[in-house]
């Protein structure tokens, strides 16, 4: 049978399940990534050595664990490994998103599906390129999946709260942490410095059966949290997931609690010199700032449009957008759009060519009536009473004549 018939499959596989999925030839090389155009980070599947610990699983079907999920399908034509992705009866989501950076993928989004109902696809497939059947469930029957991530979770929180009543450890509160985020959200550098000169008070938690298991573990969640917040402060999201995945894959090299120290004391550093720099840069460029966010809700008057689409336009984030306009104007995006669109709708009362419902429409309010309580709101009088002061008479008197 054909390599045709493992693209085919794999195909069928991509649009059933909607996961990344890697297609190997023999030599384990790549031959496809589909879904077609997909540039989804996935640095692990072209990591040879994560590569070949898949490819050397026995089985010609197999399910592979590590907080995320990979599967694999072994045939004559090739090697089709499909994954990351999350169990849908995870309850655990968002511990995972952690541990899928480890894995090359950003946090959010990652795919999720049944990893049984994925095993059962991989065998029809195996039958149809094989003509050899694979018993999925006896598969499943014999303990080869491992038990659901929500169950481990469990077990782990459980032996994690017996260790800690019995060494009687305090962990450390959450007072040094949210000093951290304090300071790289505002992109204050000496605060920082001051921050990790305080000493810490407790132990930290145990994240894994070894110390320098653990240390990666807690500076995989350190590195989450500063990134973010710098993405909070209005770092652009790519950048942030990058500095995270740039960091977090150095803590996974390093060799020594110091080690692993320092490069979270780095991240920080770096977090916190992004804010910093956003802000200088944002100084210098006030003036011409205020001028693009009005010109673009200017030229969106006739449309309801999100924070996040006129921010992703000037290259910020939404809400830091909103945050720098009001500290520079003394009011908010929104209010400045209301505004707009009353400032728009007046001629248009004055003309007297539209009714009410057609000029809420043409200047974006949600309905008519919308646009009579904003419109109250701004001008202290109706747009009845509005177009009566400045015409004589309202606009449907002046219609009939």
């Amino acid at each position: 049978m054909s390599n045709d018939c493992l693209f085919a499959a794999a195909r069928h596989l991509t649009a059933m399940f909607g996961l990344p999925l890697l297609v190997l030839d023999l030599q384990e090389k790549t031959a496809a990534r589909l879904p077609d155009g997909d540039d989804a980070p996935l640095p692990v599947l072209t990591d040879p050595a994560f590569r070949r610990e898949l490819c050397a699983l026995s089985g010609p079907v197999e399910l592979y664990f590590d907080y995320v999920y990979y599967a694999r399908l072994k045939a004559a034509q090739g090697i089709i490994i499909i994954g990351p992705f999350l169990d849908l009866g995870d309850d655990e989501g968002d511990k995972a998103q952690l541990h899928a950076q480890i894995h090359g993928c950003a946090p959010a989004p990652l795919g999720r599906a049944d990893p049984q109902a994925l095993l059962h696809a991989l065998s029809l497939v195996y039958l149809m390129l094989t003509g050899q059947d694979f018993d999925a469930d006896a598969y499943l029957s014999s303990g080869s999946l491992l038990e659901p991530v929500s169950q481990l979770i469990l077990k782990e929180r459980a032996g994690v709260q017996e260790r800690r009543f019995q060494l009687s450890a305090r962990r450390n509160d959450f007072k040094h942490e949210n000093q951290l985020r304090t300071a790289i959200f505002n992109g204050d550098e000496q605060a920082l410095h001051r921050c990790f000169a305080l000493p810490l008070t407790g132990s930290s938690s145990e994240l894994a059966p070894t110390a320098l298991r653990a240390g990666k573990n807690q500076a995989i969640a350190d590195i989450t949290i500063m990134s973010r917040t710098a993405v909070d402060a209005g770092v652009n999201p790519a950048a942030g997931v990058q500095t995270a995945e740039v960091y977090i894959r150095a803590a996974e090299q390093a060799d020594s609690a110091l080690q692993i120290k320092e490069i979270v004391r780095s991240c920080a550093v770096d977090c916190c010199a992004q804010v910093s720099a956003l802000s200088s840069q944002s100084a210098v460029l006030h003036d011409e700032l205020v001028g693009e966010i009005e010109n673009y809700v200017q030229n969106h008057l006739q449309r309801k449009f999100t924070l996040q689409e006129l921010g992703s336009s000037l290259h910020f984030s939404g809400d830091h957008l909103n945050r720098l306009y009001k500290k520079l104007t003394g009011r908010t995006i929104m209010q400045y759009a209301r505004i707009a669109r009353v400032e728009a709708a007046k001629p248009l009362l004055i003309s007297a060519k539209y009714s009410a419902a057609q000029i809420a429409e043409l200047t974006g309010f949600a309905s008519q009536s919308h646009f009579v309580r904003v419109f109250r709101q701004i001008t202290g009088m109706t747009p009845f009473k509005y177009q009566v002061r400045f015409e004589g008479r309202p606009f449907f008197a002046k219609r009939r004549a």
